[in-house]
């Protein structure tokens, strides 16, 4: 499957926070609660509340994040 260069950012904003979230929420749920039956529940709960927030989060600040990142970039 090929992205269209224009959809490239918003392609990585999407995959990169949702994987995040599913593995920060995954990790989190199971250190606060423990792991049993309705483990799975409450991680989907968790990942449905965190993944909007990070999807967010990193839509408006990894442009930002970048270019600030970019300036302090030793050069050869």
């Amino acid at each position: 499957m090929l992205i269209n260069p224009k959809y490239v950012n918003l392609t990585f904003t999407t995959l990169m926070s949702c994987v995040m979230s599913l593995i920060m929420t995954c990790f989190i749920t199971a250190l606060n609660t423990g792991l049993d039956a309705n483990f799975v529940m409450r991680w989907a709960m968790a990942w449905g509340v965190a993944w909007p927030v990070a999807f967010f989060c990193n839509f408006l600040l990894a442009a930002r994040l970048r270019r600030w990142v970019a300036s302090r970039t030793i050069t050869a």
